[in-house]
């Protein structure tokens, strides 16, 4: 798993502890999973990318990787990890992706789809992120 997907089941575990809900029955079918991210994870997409610049080749890419930048990862191996057979839906929606998880998963509860629902958003910090942020911030200001 990437980092990010290890915040959300550490951040998912406790959430379940809290709820006080019986895990047994997790592998159910009746609880679900709405987990947004921006995307997949910045520090294994750079790693591809070195892999492949310095190669112009996909060849030494271990195929494992794939699931560790693809933007529904955190959402796949969260279900995984934690044996949940519901729903699992994955927002991509930016910033915002975390509190359209929470509404998605509202309305499968509200629509009786599924009991419970672990909701929220994950993501993990990196330059090739941060440094964006940075560099649009820094267009915005206004000159001296």
């Amino acid at each position: 798993m990437s980092s990010m997907s290890s915040y959300a089941y550490i951040a998912a575990l406790e959430a379940i502890a809290q709820a006080k809900v019986d895990v047994g029955g997790i592998e159910n079918g009746r609880i679900g999973i709405a987990l947004g991210s921006t995307m997949g994870s910045p520090k294994n997409l750079e790693y591809f990318f070195r892999q492949y610049i310095a190669s112009t080749s996909v060849e030494q890419v271990k195929a494992m990787l794939f699931f560790r930048i693809m933007s529904n990862s955190a959402a796949a191996n969260l279900a995984q990890a934690l044996g949940v057979t519901g729903r699992v839906i994955s927002p991509a929606a930016a910033c915002s992706s975390g509190c359209q998880a929470i509404g998605l998963g509202y309305e499968t509860i509200a629509f009786n789809k599924q009991d419970y629902m672990l909701c929220g958003g994950t993501d993990e910090y990196h330059p090739l992120v941060s440094g964006t942020f940075d560099q649009a911030q820094f267009t915005r200001r206004a000159p001296k």
